[in-house]
């Protein structure tokens, strides 16, 4: 366990490093720069791109610079998509991992430029990394642009704002949806990406779409149990258990004791996905066992 936590401590300092370091150079534009330092350095736990670096090296890929840019890029549109989420318009949330989030540290105009400003970087960054394997570079840009846009991401935060408790089955299918879209799809981008730089056979590709829809998924649920709160209750024909959130999710319509069994039901499954690549996924596994809390 102790080198797995020394391995990912390695990998997250790299990341850290390159990110920090493209970041550095926007800062002839200071008022920009400033706004997009605060909430880079917001405490996140640079989920994605350490997924990344763990699956290429699992696949046996040898030049981390390979992948860096990619890594970073993810990173760029995933505290984008924060950045929004928090506004008024969204989610309408002051405070973002203990500290005040981009529109009320800054303003509504600086938060939504910040968040344009890390969108567009982030395909900045990669298109410039043309020099090693060109024609997978296009493939990789391509489906970044795809996860993270009207199919993806963007798609899935449609639905998030239109979900309610009004239709229950409804809302049970759009959720599902929802989570595949919202959370998933930046996942899987962050899983697959190495496979389109890495040689991958076609059975290796397979358990690897397999494990990132599966973390992705199960990723959403534990972040609902971690945004419990008591106060709200489930509704009534969903048996008398505590909820945790006035919207829907998979926490809200089923309890928070239903969705720590699933949390740890999906994680037994993806273990038993990642051991069929033998001891290169200890890390890996080790990586999604911190990043579900799942406890033993």
């Amino acid at each position: 366990m102790k080198n797995v936590e020394e391995n990912l401590n390695n990998y997250r300092y790299l990341i850290e490093d390159y990110i920090y370091k493209k970041l550095q150079k926007l800062k002839k534009r200071q008022d920009v720069f400033d706004v997009m330092e605060y909430c880079l350095r917001s405490g996140g736990k640079r989920v994605r791109p350490l997924l990344m670096v763990l699956v290429f090296e699992m696949l046996g890929g040898s030049n981390i610079d390979e992948i860096l840019p990619f890594a970073a890029a993810v990173e760029f549109i995933h505290t984008y998509s924060l950045i929004h989420d928090d506004l008024p318009c969204m989610d309408n949330s002051d405070m973002r991992r203990g500290k005040l989030s981009c529109h009320k540290f800054f303003d509504e105009a600086a938060a939504v430029l910040a968040g344009d400003a890390f969108l567009t970087y982030a395909f900045e960054v990669v298109s410039e990394n043309f020099v090693v394997f060109p024609e997978a570079n296009i493939s990789v840009i391509n489906f970044l642009a795809n996860s993270s846009g009207v199919f993806g991401m963007i798609g899935g935060q449609f639905i998030d704002v239109s979900l309610s408790f009004e239709n229950f089955k409804n809302s049970i299918r759009k959720l599902i949806k929802m989570y595949r879209m919202k959370t998933g799809k930046l996942i899987e981008f962050s899983v697959m990406a190495s496979s389109k730089i890495v040689s991958v056979n076609a059975l290796d590709l397979n358990l690897l779409k397999k494990f990132s829809r599966l973390l992705g998924f199960a990723f959403q649920i534990k972040d609902d149990i971690l945004d419990c709160d008591d106060s709200f209750e489930v509704i009534d024909n969903l048996k008398e258990q505590k909820a945790c959130v006035p919207k829907i999710t998979f926490v809200s319509l089923y309890g928070i004791e239903f969705s720590i069994r699933m949390l740890n039901k999906i994680f037994k499954k993806i273990v038993l996905l990642l051991n069929k690549f033998g001891e290169r996924a200890n890390t890996l596994i080790k990586f999604t066992e911190y990043l579900l809390e799942i406890k033993n």
